[in-house]
């Protein structure tokens, strides 16, 4: 800390500017002391967990539970949160909505005293999504949560900005008990990084295993991979590709509004019709290479399939087709 006096005689201004500055180095230690030592205790450790459980619940509008929460001080400073867990909604077969083993956040620790917080990474370690569609004749259509505006509470946070979210091992569950389809997607991986200027998310994610299963038929393995974007309200596909025994498929377009699950996708696939046929249990014969260029349009557990398809030659049964 440094100070200049303007009072006072000439032969008194050199003790005076000294005292000044050894007692305002000696309120800046104590300040320094004081804080860098309240950031690793538990009173700080509760501020935090305060802050990002009252956060998501006034913005998802569901209970959400934090198991624990550790600063480490040393360098590089970090916020390691545990056991996250944010609950479904009424009538949800899941019990959570989400949960997440462990998020580590690196850098701009001390941000957390205030409303808006910057930090430099987030690493999501371990979490896992339940996405369903109800029933028709449901109260509600989903459970995925609306982000809500309105009063902010005390201890809420205004505004995350990072710089990097990196997450691994995840898990996304998609359940439609409407038509009785269900996907699991199994170790995802995905980097994500931010443009505060412009509000923008973009990353890629990837997993090695898609399992999906339509109705009463055979399930089926894929491969994903593929980039996003994401602005407020809209995420756009950046052609995500799935792949897996005779199935080629490209997805891209985007999800707008997110909140009410509009969506509007060009779908093109590759199909070997015998893998098709063992997917469907068809006891006939099914042969052949299929190409589908379609679009798929609808709003959350509705859709609709339009587009044509291309065949060089099928053999069905006794019947041979080409075009």
């Amino acid at each position: 800390a440094r100070e200049r006096q303007r009072t006072g005689p000439m032969w008194g201004g050199l003790k005076t500017l000294l005292f000044v500055f050894a007692g305002g180095a000696l309120v800046v230690l104590l300040i320094t002391g004081a804080g860098w030592w309240y950031l690793g205790t538990t009173s700080f450790e509760g501020l935090v967990k305060l802050r990002i459980e009252q956060t998501l619940e006034a913005k998802l509008g569901r209970d959400v539970v934090i198991g624990s929460v550790r600063i480490v001080r040393s360098r590089p400073q970090k916020v390691i949160i545990s056991d996250l867990r944010i609950a479904n909604a009424p009538g949800g077969v899941a019990r959570d909505f989400a949960t997440v083993r462990e998020v580590e956040i690196t850098g701009g620790i001390e941000s957390f005293w205030l409303r808006r917080i910057r930090v430099g990474r987030i690493a999501v370690r371990d979490p896992r999504l339940w996405f369903e569609i109800f029933p028709e004749g449901s109260l509600l259509t989903h459970n995925f949560p609306k982000w809500k505006s309105g009063p902010r509470r005390r201890y809420e946070i205004v505004r995350l900005d990072f710089g990097e979210l990196v997450v691994t091992n995840g898990g996304f569950n998609f359940l439609d008990r409407r038509h009785d389809i269900a996907a699991v997607a199994s170790n995802i991986g995905s980097r994500l990084t931010i443009t505060g200027a412009e509000n923008l998310y973009e990353g890629l994610v990837n997993s090695p295993l898609v399992r999906v299963r339509l109705q009463e038929y055979e399930p089926f393995d894929l491969r994903m991979r593929g980039g996003f974007r994401y602005t407020p309200g809209v995420l756009a596909l950046h052609s995500i590709a799935l792949e897996g025994r005779g199935i080629e498929t490209s997805l891209s377009g985007k999800v707008d509004p997110v909140s009410e699950g509009v969506y509007d996708f060009r779908l093109t696939s590759r199909l070997a019709l015998e893998r098709v046929r063992e997917i469907f249990r068809v006891e006939s014969v099914l042969a052949g290479n299929m190409a589908l260029d379609t679009r798929l349009r609808g709003k959350t557990g509705d859709f609709e399939l339009t587009g044509g398809w291309t065949a060089p030659r099928i053999t069905a049964d006794a019947y041979e087709l080409t075009g």
